[in-house]
């Protein structure tokens, strides 16, 4: 599976357009998140009144205002899918049919493309100040029920269309789920079980997490471990977060963030640490805790930070790379393990 990337409605992606047009006829099925497409014959004029329609005041009375993107597999430049994200909901939409709709080339499924396009526009909600969304699916299309609650998607209830006669399913996403939170003991039974989840004496960005079964002696650790006289110790100030799923208040990652760098940090380790539980890993927690830690770390007057990731580590480099991270270099660290080295302007 190539990596996906959503560019907004624009000519140049036209004749691959009606390409994925065809192939859609020609299996019998209708295109969702299309804005309507097929009702076209001249594609130009789609692409204006989308682009158009993402203002307000150019909205027909019987729609809203949304963002029609295609779904680019960046390797080859190939148009594999469409997904509109809908700004507003009118009454249909907020019974049946919510703020997105998406669809893949059937030529292009079961490779994992519509779990990242449903991740990638539930971020651009998020930029466009929607706090949650709505997401719908016909109660008995098990791969899209899977493709939503893999993003996140939590059940509210299940509401009989008379549109169509079927039973739709109403899913919500929260856009920012997962909040980094300070350890307390509120979390020590939880800190527990997360310790114990891992089958290595080192746990990514724990803050030696791993060498205390007291949870209060852990919190009383870290915090002296922000305090900047914590240099005169040869050591560097820090600061331990838990990333909490907001949905049930579950710890599913850690992240530590180093308010200054020494030799050896700056050479193998960097500003910032995170991990996420092996139990909730592939869900796209890692780039939303790195983009909060981002924004702490800008708290505290840092102008950049550093990552460093092993060279095999793709997810982590995408994780880093998708926060606007820069490689600098790659070098091998004590274990001889090659590693990249990567620089975030914040």
């Amino acid at each position: 599976m190539g990596n996906i990337k959503l560019v907004r409605a624009e000519i140049v992606y036209l004749n691959q357009l009606e390409n994925l047009i065809k192939e859609f006829t020609e299996n019998k099925e209708q295109i969702h998140g299309a804005s309507r497409v097929t009702e076209y014959k001249n594609l130009v004029n789609w692409v204006i009144d989308v682009r158009d329609f993402e203002e307000k005041n150019k909205v027909p009375d019987n729609l809203v205002p949304a963002i029609q993107y295609y779904a680019i597999r960046e390797s080859d430049d190939k148009l594999i899918g469409l997904i509109n994200l809908r700004l507003e909901l009118n009454d249909y939409l907020l019974n049946f049919g919510g703020h997105i709709g998406y669809s893949v080339l059937p030529s292009e499924r079961k490779k994992g493309y519509a779990k990242e396009m449903l991740g990638l526009v539930v971020d651009e909600a998020r930029k466009e100040g929607l706090s949650k969304v709505l997401i719908t699916c016909d109660e008995n299309n098990i791969g899209s029920r899977k493709t939503i609650e893999a993003n996140g998607g939590v059940l509210e209830d299940v509401r009989y269309d008379p549109h169509d006669n079927e039973n739709t399913c109403r899913y919500w996403i929260d856009t920012d789920p997962v909040v980094l939170v300070k350890p307390s003991l509120e979390y020590a039974e939880q800190l527990i079980e997360y310790k114990n989840e891992y089958d290595t004496p080192y746990i990514v960005a724990g803050s030696r997490l791993q060498d205390y079964d007291d949870i209060n002696k852990w919190i009383e650790y870290l915090k002296t471990q922000e305090n900047i006289d914590i240099v005169k110790q040869g050591r560097v100030p820090s600061l331990e977060y838990l990333a909490v799923r907001k949905s049930d208040k579950k710890i599913i990652g850690l992240v530590n963030i180093r308010l200054q760098l020494n030799d050896y940090l700056k050479k193998y380790i960097g500003h910032i640490g995170y991990s996420v539980s092996p139990n909730e890993r592939r869900k796209g927690y890692a780039c939303k805790m790195l983009e909060q830690a981002l924004s702490i770390a800008n708290s505290y007057e840092l102008k950049k930070v550093l990552l460093v990731c092993d060279d095999d580590n793709l997810a982590s480099a995408k994780t880093i790379e998708k926060n606007n991270g820069i490689l600098e270099n790659k070098i091998f660290n004590e274990d001889k393990i090659l590693q990249r080295r990567y620089w975030i302007n914040l």
